[in-house]
């Protein structure tokens, strides 16, 4: 049983305390895994920055960050980058910028295949993110907001949400709390297929030993949109946070780095190897669990201004999904947003911003067609893909202020 919330954070002597604290209407950011398509998320998240920093901070818009407004930021493999990177006071761009220099260190080209080796070696990812978060731990005081990392435990079968909250069980017990940052996002993007699992010593009690536990991908645990284990740690009272339910009390908003349909041609898929067909099988598996943590969030909650438009659609048959009732009254105000990467949506996004970042070659189908495979790849680090995937989540941010402007809408 956690402690309680009250007793641990108070006087809240740190601004990550602060955010912590109950009572007050909070807010969360839960930020979905998806390799170097992680750009698209960043993508949105500076739209929201750039919206939220006009509005609370028109006098010294620079000086605003995410961290500032959200008090738990969530996230799974790249989204657990970001979100760690965002809850240590980081800029969106200062994160874009980061992404531009290790995606392509962490992504270099390879000869494996990765059936029987990772397809990267993990060398490359270990150094960037000891560069990048040196040894700050779960319990750094840089941490200015709440923050929490979804991974997979397999020796033990079990999914973990980490997390910086005091009052957690495991805080103190078995020293969560010295679980460097490093370790809790390597674990939690430790992707089957593309890098080797992660190995680091947990579980340390009084006499400081401890076991070594085997982390995989979060989104192995079907968390790769981790807004669902996010809602539950913030209100199942087992855990520490003890947040208040309802929609005024409660907002979170998901964000996703590209999403369309896995489609395949019949014989194709039929003619590939059962290694391959098992990789694609996965990803369509990764895809189906985020679309049903949105259709759970959904149906728990009401979006912004309860208007449906803030529904996000789910496919053709259900449409948008909006609550069933389950939830009465509503438990949050969520809003999911995505950049579609289907042909429909995402090439009216690519002719209007072609020029801006295909400078030497002009636009056709051939082309798009091309560009559509590789946005659609978690692992193409090369700069025009990571250009293009920025732009992709930009545009789609780019009727938030279209929103805000019409003065009709409250989006957050």
């Amino acid at each position: 049983m956690a402690l309680d919330p009250a007793a641990v954070l108070k006087p809240a002597t740190l601004v990550r305390d602060q955010h912590l604290l109950p009572g007050s209407p909070k807010r969360v950011l839960a930020l979905d895994g998806g390799g170097v398509r992680g750009l698209i998320t960043l993508g949105i998240l500076q739209r929201v920055e750039d919206l939220l920093a006009s509005q609370l901070r028109p006098e010294d818009p620079t000086s605003f960050r995410l961290a500032h407004y959200f008090d738990l930021i969530g996230g799974t493999s790249t989204g657990s980058i970001i979100a760690a990177s965002l809850a240590l006071g980081h800029t969106v761009e200062q994160v874009r910028q980061s992404y531009l220099t290790f995606a392509p260190k962490i992504f270099k080209e390879s000869d494996r295949q990765g059936f029987f080796k990772p397809k990267f070696d993990k060398a490359a990812i270990d150094a960037e993110l000891r560069t990048q978060f040196e040894d700050h731990t779960l319990d750094s005081p840089s941490l200015i907001t709440g923050l929490a990392i979804c991974t997979k435990r397999m020796d033990t079968g079990s999914p973990w949400v980490l997390f910086n909250h005091p009052g957690g069980e495991f805080w103190d017990k078995d020293k969560n709390s010295d679980f460097l940052l490093r370790d809790v996002i390597r674990a939690s993007a430790a992707a089957p297929y593309f890098f080797d699992p992660h190995k680091f010593v947990v579980g340390r009690g009084k006499d400081d030993k401890g076991e070594e536990g085997i982390f995989v991908d979060g989104g192995v645990a079907g968390l790769n949109n981790p807004s669902v284990e996010l809602l539950t740690l913030v209100l199942q009272k087992d855990y520490p946070f003890h947040w208040n339910a309802g929609t005024s009390n409660l907002f979170m908003l998901s964000v996703g780095s590209g999403w369309f349909r896995e489609r395949h041609d019949a014989k194709t898929f039929m003619n590939k190897s059962n290694l391959e067909k098992a990789k694609d099988a996965m990803v369509s598996m990764i895809h189906d669990t985020q679309l049903l943590g949105i259709k759970t969030m959904q149906t728990l909650s009401v979006p912004p201004r309860r208007d449906p438009r803030f529904n996000f659609r789910i496919n053709a048959e259900i449409e948008t999904m909006p609550s069933l009732g389950v939830a009465n009254p509503p438990l949050l105000t969520f809003r999911r947003l995505d950049a579609s990467l289907e042909r429909f949506d995402l090439e009216p996004v690519v002719k209007a911003s072609w020029s801006k970042i295909e400078t030497k070659q002009k636009y056709s189908d051939r082309l798009y067609e091309r560009l559509q495979t590789k946005l659609r790849q978690i692992d193409n680090a090369k700069p025009d893909t990571m250009a293009w995937l920025y732009e992709a989540g930009y545009q789609a941010g780019a009727h938030l202020a279209n929103e805000r402007a019409s003065e009709t809408l409250d989006v957050f």
